[in-house]
């Protein structure tokens, strides 16, 4: 049996676009035979170490992530929220706790990281909470299926050095690999793929089947006979 490829996927919560990745990941891991690792990242930590700026910083790039997002969501079946607090959320409030639980949950409960990152970014985008809350931070916990007593330990970790510091490590690691924005995919540890749009590419790297944003390997069929092209 041929070993499975090594996919390294960075991200931060607070970004709408790795939202959409997410997502889309979640729904070709048990499609492809990869072997997926999840980095949380401090965005922030990027874009300084990397002297860039989120579309957010121009006003043109800001409306039209805005739209973007929404069109996306509803194309892709993902639930999404504006929130009216949107500058707010993105250049003062940030994710650094949220950031540092995923880390924490990478470390004392790795089995749990999809799950609760999941519920961080439903969170985030789906009902556009305060991912600042400590409240919200626990309930993205409990939605993940994790227990109160493990909940507020990760939420105790977050203060913790090993923690910041890893947080810290993750994202320089991110930049080792030419990492500028997120989300951001790295295959067998060398080749990056940037963006939310780049599945079909990955794809064609790993040798895998691409069906679109649903993973839906029907979908192509269904959408020639809905438009004529083919019968059943």
């Amino acid at each position: 049996m041929a070993s499975k490829r090594a996919v390294e996927m960075f991200y931060d919560v607070l970004s709408p676009y790795a939202y959409v990745g997410f997502q889309i990941m979640r729904r070709y891991q048990p499609l492809w035979s990869i072997d997926l690792k999840l980095t949380p990242v401090l965005i922030g930590g990027i874009m300084h170490a990397t002297d860039n700026k989120p579309p957010g910083y121009n006003v043109y790039k800001s409306k039209n992530m805005l739209r973007d997002m929404s069109r996306l969501c509803e194309s892709y079946q993902l639930p999404y929220t504006f929130d009216p607090n949107i500058e707010e959320k993105l250049f003062k409030k940030g994710s650094l706790k949220a950031q540092r639980l995923l880390v924490a949950t990478s470390v004392d409960a790795p089995k749990s990281l999809m799950d609760v990152s999941h519920a961080l970014f439903l969170q985030s985008w789906g009902v556009a909470a305060d991912i600042t809350d400590d409240q919200v931070l626990l309930h993205a916990c409990s939605e993940a299926g994790l227990d109160d007593t493990t909940a507020q330990q990760l939420l105790a970790r977050t203060e913790d050095a090993v923690i910041k510091d890893l947080l810290k490590q993750n994202t320089a690691k991110a930049v080792e690999h030419g990492v500028f924005g997120l989300p951001a995919f790295v295959v067998d540890n060398k080749d990056m793929y940037f963006g939310s749009d780049r599945f079909e590419l990955m794809a064609m790297r790993l040798g895998e089947p691409y069906y679109g944003a649903l993973a839906n390997p029907y979908q192509q069929d269904l959408q020639e006979f809905m438009s004529g092209k083919s019968k059943l």
